[in-house]
């Protein structure tokens, strides 16, 4: 447990010192380069019409849904496995709630930042029968669960007051040289992943 608190406190300082909470200007030094088997992007991307889609639905329905589980969304969850391949080329800035339940499901619980107290939605992703996570109020990641395989990703997708994603985050670990990872997606679209363990 103090493993753990520890992880988690240098994984804070680490995302303070790189400004990724609030008017961050970009990564200040290169990240780590990550064997990536994922597919191309292109093959991934929206069409045109997704940024004005996803503005039109966040004019019907401004108010976020709160709680797990929006059971009326389920039936528009694509069901695909999520990877992350998914968290890297199908989550983008400024989707809405909807959206998001569409790639990642409605499996979700909704947590506080730790930084900032705002509002955000954690994914644990691919986890094993009876998987409990060790913070549900925080956006604490769980870094053991991930060393010991209880669950392979798991996602942080911060939203604006408009209820759009403004930002989002996963911790998953690589299986080519066994260190969990952080991928950050900020604001201003810039990108930053890096090893968080030995």
């Amino acid at each position: 447990m103090v493993r753990v608190a520890l992880l988690t406190l240098v994984l804070l300082l680490s995302l303070a010192i790189t400004g990724c909470f609030g008017g961050n200007t970009g990564p200040t030094n290169q990240p780590q380069e990550v064997e990536d088997t994922t597919q191309e992007a292109e093959e991934l991307a929206p069409d045109n019409n997704g940024a004005a889609n996803q503005q039109q639905d966040n004019q019907n329905n401004n108010q976020p849904e709160t709680g797990n589980n929006l059971q009326d969304e389920q039936a528009d969850y694509n069901g695909d496995e999520v990877t992350m391949t998914t968290v890297r080329y199908e989550l983008f800035i400024g989707m809405t709630e909807k959206d998001v339940i569409k790639v990642l499901g409605n499996q979700y619980k909704q947590v506080i930042g730790a930084m900032d107290n705002s509002r955000l939605w954690r994914f644990d992703i691919n986890t094993v029968d009876g998987y409990v996570s060790p913070d549900d109020e925080l956006d604490t990641g769980d870094i053991d669960g991930l060393l010991s395989g209880a669950l392979s990703i798991q996602v942080f997708i911060q939203w604006d007051d408009t209820g759009l994603v403004n930002g989002f985050s996963a911790l998953y670990l690589n299986e080519a040289d066994g260190r969990v990872y952080s991928y950050y997606k900020f604001e201003d679209g810039s990108v930053i992943e890096q090893a968080i363990t030995n």
